[in-house]
């Protein structure tokens, strides 16, 4: 995998960096939390290091024991270790970027705001835009119309 350097890219208006308080503090450094590929193992927390997300645990019978499948491994569920995938979480840091992100307009003196709210929330009929990535683009204009599923 190639190394990804944003630095030329254009119509940036505002550069910040947030981390959550126990994120190691070499990820302030853009390059580093871009192209960090390292998989996180469960020795990788502590004295900043990131904790596993989740981990497995087995299942139990009545006697707490294990419970043997018929392919020979034990029955696991994956149980999470951090409360990242909590819905409420999403929407305050959705909430927190909405205003770093509409501060740094005004400070500019920008007039575009930008609401975390679905046009739904906002009470608008207009239907929101589908992202197109950049390999349909490109087909695009070569003329060949993709598929929107």
């Amino acid at each position: 995998m190639k190394n990804k350097d944003y630095s030329q890219k254009k119509e940036v208006t505002a550069k910040e960096v947030m981390l959550p308080s126990r994120a190691p503090p070499e990820f302030m450094d853009r390059e580093r939390l871009w192209n960090y590929r390292k998989k996180i193992t469960g020795v990788l927390y502590g004295k900043g290091k990131w904790r596993p997300k989740s981990r497995m645990v087995y299942v139990l019978d009545e006697k707490g024991e294990k419970i043997k499948l018929p392919s020979g491994n034990f029955k696991s569920r994956k149980e999470n270790t951090v409360d990242w995938d909590n819905k409420k979480y999403a929407e305050i840091w959705r909430q927190e970027w909405e205003k770093v992100t509409n501060r740094h307009l005004e400070k500019d003196r920008r007039t575009e705001r930008l609401d975390m709210r679905s046009y739904e929330r906002q009470g608008k009929e207009e239907l929101p835009t589908v992202h197109m990535g950049g390999a349909a683009l490109g087909l695009e204009r070569k003329g060949i119309q993709g598929k929107i599923f």
